[in-house]
């Protein structure tokens, strides 16, 4: 039942109706978190709860470890697990059964849940690309940085739901929350986490978790407190997907893409593995959170409706660049977009392939450029160079056949849906890639090296090898780079890939400057 909701955020967390831990969890915290832990300490502790420990040998057993033989007892269980991920799965197990409620707002628990074991998931599995030590910390932070979703709706019931949980529109729930409470849901999950001892990393990463972002053109993230937030971005998304395939995955990318090293060939199995790790964590929890969609066929369609939208999203703009008075131009102009667009779609655009050509690319790099330098961004070029002999579409040629369509496929496969790919001569094609850093953008060079030099089996020669070159361009100054430095750049990078011995190089341009990018030149 719903209670008044003009009280204090302190007056709430001293209410009965919040989750509360019981004696083992408090003891366990305690233990866990000692600067040199013994297991011996753990297992004694655990022992004292018969269920709680059932729950920790039945987890060990479960599928997410596929372990041949089956922990026999306790003290083998929790030498396994290790002390952090005991910790988590306590309290993971404390929690569950305080937040199961039969009443009008049950389906609400249980989305939030599961919303909850996405974003653990996904925080685990950055943690494991960043330390595998420190996952289990990570899915602990992901577990409970919503912990006080489910708080506010044990106290607030219907209200919450009405005013917060079901609105439909742009805000976000820390506004609602603020608006209609005084506190957000952000605050009730610090505020537990402290009144339960957790460390001061895990509470810090938990209560800005809403407020950070990824910065893309920085290396890889080794910060907890990046992990929650792309772990946030993960659950929204995998959560609206399974409606609507057309959902924005901008902020998803960004975080796993530029703060984490996620290719963009990878993005589709990680998520795709999150969705695996919380049916088999509410199972191991014994929260239902209702029958999950199987996510590999959901983002394999939805990665063909985005990668239409963006087709259909970038002519559009084009269109209304290339118009008299550009983007400023008048709301008869914009009106008439459609067709505009319907007559000028050949000139940028093969509709058979869905590649862009080279007046497109002519066209739109300028204000590509413009932009990231206007924002402060990179933006990253690949070019592909196909061997000498190598003739798309050729019944006649000796070597395997793979069609246009085929090859345009694979190099698609490799970067996101909103990235253009330009066929740009008979041999050869760039993909342009706003917001990639070098990092990313190299590792993508390599892995579409190796799926393309597979799928054409090609000699094993140098001479025989697709070559990538590839260029990050670096606002600086007070001008972006012009079209014809980029292009002549990207070009000298692909020629020097002719003698790699990886076949790949990669230049960066810095205002009016080309330089080589340490190890990536021709001695990859």
């Amino acid at each position: 039942m719903s209670i008044a909701t003009n009280m204090s955020l302190d007056e709430l967390i001293a209410l009965d109706q919040v989750p509360t831990l019981p004696e083992t969890a408090i003891r366990v915290i305690q233990v866990a978190q000692q600067a040199d832990p013994h297991i011996e300490d753990l297992v004694d502790v655990v022992r004292t709860d018969p269920a709680i420990a059932g729950r920790i040998l039945m987890f060990s057993n479960s599928a997410l470890f596929g372990l041949r033989s089956r922990c026999s007892s306790i003290e083998a269980a929790i030498l396994l697990l290790g002390t952090r991920l005991v910790r988590t799965l306590v309290l993971g197990f404390s929690l569950a059964q305080q937040t199961k409620q039969p009443n009008v707002s049950g389906p609400w628990f249980r989305r939030l849940w599961k919303e909850s074991l996405f974003q653990a998931s996904a925080a685990e599995i950055f943690g494991e690309r960043v330390n595998p030590a420190e996952a289990p910390s990570w899915f602990l932070g992901g577990l409970l940085q919503d912990i006080g979703h489910l708080a506010m709706l044990n106290v607030f019931g219907d209200h919450y739901v009405e005013h917060v949980l079901e609105p439909q529109n742009s805000r976000a729930r820390v506004e609602l929350e603020a608006e209609h409470f005084g506190f957000t849901h952000v605050e009730v999950s610090v505020a537990l986490c402290r009144r339960w001892g957790l460390d001061d990393e895990l509470v810090n990463a938990i209560s800005t978790h809403h407020s950070r972002t990824a910065n893309v053109s920085q290396p890889y993230s080794t910060l907890m407190c990046d992990g929650l937030p792309g772990a946030a971005c993960c659950s929204e998304y995998l959560t609206k997907v399974a409606t609507r395939l057309d959902e924005n995955r901008t902020n998803v990318e960004s975080f796993m893409i530029g703060a984490f090293g996620i290719t963009p060939v990878e993005l589709s199995s990680v998520l795709a593995d999150v969705g695996r790790r919380s049916t088999e964590l509410a199972a191991g929890f014994s929260v239902e959170i209702g029958n999950l969609p199987p996510c590999e066929q959901i983002l394999a369609k939805a990665q063909s409706v985005l990668v239409n939208i963006a087709v259909e999203n970038h002519l559009k703009t084009l269109t209304l660049s290339c118009s008299p008075g550009g983007k400023a131009v008048a709301n008869k102009a914009i009106s008439s977009v459609n067709e505009d667009l319907s007559r000028e779609k050949t000139k940028w655009l093969d509709v058979e392939s869905m590649l862009y050509n080279a007046t497109y690319l002519n066209d739109v790099l300028p204000t590509e450029l413009n932009e990231a330098q206007s924002q402060d961004k990179l933006v990253g070029l690949l070019q592909i160079e196909l061997p000498e002999g190598v003739e798309l579409d050729n019944p006649l040629r000796t070597i395997p056949e793979l069609s246009t369509q085929e090859l345009v496929k694979l190099i698609k496969s490799h970067v996101r849906p909103s990235d253009q790919i330009v066929r740009y001569s008979s041999s050869s094609f760039i993909a342009l890639l706003p917001g990639i850093n070098i990092d990313v953008l190299s590792r993508i060079a390599h892995e579409l090296s190796d799926c393309l030099n597979e799928q054409l089996t090609l000699s094993s020669e140098i001479d025989q090898k697709v070559k990538i070159g590839g260029v990050v361009v670096i606002p600086a100054g007070r001008t972006a780079a012009s079209s014809d430095l980029v292009i002549s750049s990207l070009q000298t990078a692909t020629r020097q890939a002719q003698n790699a011995i990886s076949q790949i190089s990669m230049l960066a341009v810095i205002g009016k400057k080309t330089q080589p990018l340490a190890g990536s030149a021709a001695a990859v």
